[in-house]
């Protein structure tokens, strides 16, 4: 989990001058999402859905990758954003909290 300012983020200015009260990762629950209603904003994925057609990608949507459980799993998930997150650890220099 993150928090916090990033000045690399402008979305994170509303927070800059705030610090966390406590170590809200220990509030967490193993079930805490079961029965909770989660919405997707269709109006945003469509709206940027219609800009890359408006723009000549052609969108393949509902796309799936035959076996990706497999995949994923053999392969470790996400290894590009683990890069991308090192890379930006490494931005902090020695005031980083974290060193990967």
């Amino acid at each position: 989990m993150l928090a916090g300012y990033d000045p690399a983020d402008p979305v994170t200015l509303a927070v800059k001058d705030k610090k966390p009260r406590n170590n809200y990762i220990k509030s967490l629950k193993k079930n805490g999402l079961k029965g909770a209603r989660l919405g997707v904003l269709r109006q945003i994925v469509d709206m940027q859905t219609a800009d890359l057609e408006a723009a000549g990608a052609v969108i393949v949507d509902p796309f799936e990758i035959k076996d990706f459980d497999a995949l994923k799993n053999a392969a470790g998930f996400c290894i590009r954003f683990q890069f991308d997150f090192n890379n930006y650890l490494q931005t902090l220099g020695n005031q980083r909290p974290v060193q990967d």
